[in-house]
């Protein structure tokens, strides 16, 4: 072939092809950082805080946030009837039993919470054997027991008599008889914690005319009620610390 001939082949295309792709690359890395500029002075001009929330936003109805949706309204149903049940079993517990708010620092208080870890160090010492054989009770027998001696220690005349005379009763019976005995007389003698760290609950239920429930209503109840900081609850039981929380999470 001539040299003229060679000339017309050599083209400069593809100089100008790789001119233009650096054409295009420069001007594709200058609008990327015009993008990056404008994205640093949004972030300049717009508060942290706000950036934060966006971030932290749920998806919106496109992707996930369709699926998410009903779960979140299946959490606030739940939550609802969780109250309601909760409010319904406050209502029912004081129907069956009376609710008395007691100063964490009351001897009264003391009494019964040093008879229920008594019961909970002596039940731990034990084998399963000695479990099914034993025959401590439920603890609300020994929180019973722990009443008496603590007002029969403080007390003279008549009500200390009913006391001692109730005690020696019981005192006449074999251990079998003494468990059937408060069974049939005492239903509910219980120290809770309360939403406030300063009181506890005591919850007591007797069966009526039982001789627990005699020996309550006339000598140890006037006895309680008039310690120091004691007061009954009229009605439901107060809420307790989750409820609260839970009824301040829904009203929100």
């Amino acid at each position: 072939p001539s040299p003229l001939s060679s000339k017309r082949r050599v083209s400069p295309r593809p100089r100008r092809r790789t001119m233009e792709s650096g054409l295009s690359a420069s001007a594709s890395g200058k609008d990327i950082a015009r993008g990056e500029q404008r994205g640093s002075k949004r972030q300049a001009r717009v508060p942290a805080d706000q950036l934060a929330a966006e971030a932290a936003a749920p998806p919106t109805s496109q992707g996930r946030g369709a699926m998410a949706n009903p779960m979140s309204e299946t959490i606030q149903i739940l939550s609802k009837l969780t109250l309601a049940n909760t409010q319904d079993v406050r209502a029912l517990r004081g129907i069956s039993m009376t609710t008395y708010l007691v100063p964490v620092q009351s001897p009264v208080q003391e009494a019964l919470a040093n008879a229920g870890s008594a019961y909970s160090e002596a039940v731990s010492k034990l084998t399963p054997e000695e479990k099914r054989a034993a025959k401590l009770g439920i603890p609300a027998y020994h929180r019973w027991n722990a009443l008496l001696s603590h007002y029969l220690a403080r007390l003279d005349g008549a009500p200390k008599a009913a006391i001692q005379a109730y005690i020696d009763d019981m005192a006449t019976k074999s251990e079998a008889e003494r468990m059937i005995r408060l069974s049939d007389g005492l239903r509910h003698l219980v120290l809770r914690k309360s939403y406030n760290r300063d009181v506890k609950k005591v919850e007591v239920a007797f069966v009526p005319t039982s001789a627990e429930d005699r020996l309550w209503r006339e000598v140890i109840r006037p006895l309680f009620v008039a310690e120091d900081g004691v007061r009954a609850v009229a009605g439901a039981p107060p809420p307790g610390d989750l409820e609260r929380k839970l009824q301040a999470r829904l009203n929100a």
